[in-house]
């Protein structure tokens, strides 16, 4: 599975990158037909806003939750 991640207005520090990558493949447990995913973080007031899209096999997914305190997702800090 290819993974493009995209930072929006801020700098992607490897701890964040390295904590996307580990959750984004954990969704080919359950779908293996996965080809690409592309995640866009973006900071929020409380945290970052993802927008996921995944791509495969005969299937278009994309997704766009609510914005997560850090502490909440326990993915690490970009300070």
């Amino acid at each position: 599975m290819e993974l493009q991640i995209t930072a929006r207005h801020f700098d992607l520090i490897d701890p964040i990158k390295d904590f996307a990558e580990e959750k984004v493949k954990i969704l080919h447990r359950y779908f293996n037909h996965i080809t690409n995913a592309h995640l866009i973080l973006t900071p929020v007031k409380q945290g970052y806003q993802a927008e996921l899209t995944v791509s495969g096999k005969h299937c278009l997914l994309y997704t766009s939750p609510s914005p997560r305190d850090l502490s909440t997702s326990r993915m690490p800090s970009s300070a």
